[in-house]
C-alpha cells in the first residue's frame, strides 16, 4: 500500500487548515525570518551556518514561529529568489532556500516534536528548490510540487512525501527515515544510501543505488539501470527483489578481471 494512500484525506484537510492559517501568519516573525535568510544568503555558507542556526533558535525562543509560518516562508523566500538576480546575491539561492526551510523545520520540531506534517510549497519558485530536507531529523514533511537536486541528502530520520518529481541525487548519503516520491526521479536515486527507505511510484533514471551499502529502495515504475557500484542493501522492482542479480553480475565482473590478469600476465607486465 502506498504511504500516500494513508495520508491523502489527512493531507487535504491539512492543506485547507494551512491555507487559512497562512493568512493569519505573524508578519513580524515572517519579517525577522526573512531578514535572517537575506543576510545568510549573501555570505559564504560555511562561515554563516552555525551563526544562522543560533539566530533562528534565539528568535524561536523569543518569538516562537508555527509550522504555518514555515509554509509562509516558502512564499517570502520565493519572492526574493524570483525578483533578485542571482549574480547580485553572489550564491546559488535555491541551494540556500532549501536548506533554510529545512533548518526552520528542524528547529521547530526539536522544540515541539510536532506530529502533524510540515507543508513545503515549491510551486511559487521559478527554479527548483535544491537540498530540501537535507539533514532532516524526525519531522514529517509534505513537499507540494517538484523538488530540485539532492533532496533528502544526509537525512537522519523522519518522513518525507514529494508530490511531484525530483532531480538527481535524491537521498544522497541518507542515514535513515522514510521517503516517498509520487512522480519521477532523475539519475542517482539512492546514491550512497546507508539506511532508510526510498519508494518511487514514477520512473527512475540511471545509476540507482550507486555505492549504496544499506537501506531499501522500492521501484514501481520503469528504471534505466542499477549502478554497477551497488554494494549492499535491498532494491525491489514492483515488490520483486532485484539487487541480488546486480550483486551477482558485479562479483562475476570482478572475478573475470582477476582471472584475465592472472591468465594474461604478459599483457600487464611493466617493461623496465
Amino acid at each position: 500500500m502506498k504511504l500516500t494512500e494513508l495520508t491523502n484525506a489527512e493531507y487535504q484537510n491539512i492543506q485547507e487548515k494551512t491555507t487559512l492559517k497562512i493568512k493569519k501568519s505573524d508578519s513580524a516573525i515572517i519579517s525577522k525570518l526573512t531578514q535572517i535568510y537575506k543576510e545568510s544568503a549573501r555570505q559564504i555558507y560555511a562561515d554563516t551556518y552555525i551563526e544562522k542556526i543560533k539566530r533562528i533558535t534565539a528568535l524561536y525562543e523569543k518569538m516562537p514561529y508555527t509550522k504555518e509560518d514555515i509554509t509562509s516562508m516558502c512564499f517570502s523566500i520565493a519572492n526574493i529568489e524570483n525578483s533578485i538576480p542571482k549574480e547580485k546575491m553572489g550564491v546559488d539561492i535555491s541551494f540556500r532556500s532549501g536548506q533554510f526551510l529545512t533548518d526552520l523545520i528542524n528547529i521547530h520540531y526539536a522544540h515541539t516534536k510536532q506530529n502533524e506534517p510540515y507543508v513545503i510549497i515549491t510551486e511559487p519558485f521559478n527554479d527548483k528548490v535544491n537540498y530540501l530536507c537535507e539533514r532532516l531529523d524526525g519531522a514529517i514533511v509534505h513537499i507540494q510540487g517538484s523538488s530540485g537536486y539532492c533532496t533528502c541528502q544526509r537525512m537522519f530520520s523522519g518522513t518525507v512525501i514529494v508530490r511531484g518529481n525530483v532531480e538527481s541525487g535524491f537521498g544522497f548519503c541518507m542515514q535513515g527515515g522514510t521517503v516517498e516520491i509520487e512522480g519521477n526521479a532523475e539519475n542517482g536515486l539512492g546514491d550512497t544510501l546507508h539506511d532508510g527507505t526510498i519508494t518511487i511510484h514514477g520512473d527512475a533514471g540511471e545509476n540507482i543505488g550507486d555505492h549504496m551499502d544499506g537501506g531499501t529502495i522500492h521501484l514501481f515504475g520503469t528504471y534505466e539501470s542499477i549502478s554497477p557500484s551497488f554494494i549492499s542493501g535491498k532494491i525491489y522492482h514492483k515488490n520483486k527483489c532485484i539487487e541480488s542479480k546486480w550483486q551477482k553480475r558485479r562479483r562475476h565482473t570482478i572475478k573475470d578481471i582477476k582471472s584475465s590478469i592472472k591468465n594474461n600476465k604478459h599483457y600487464f607486465k611493466i617493461e623496465k
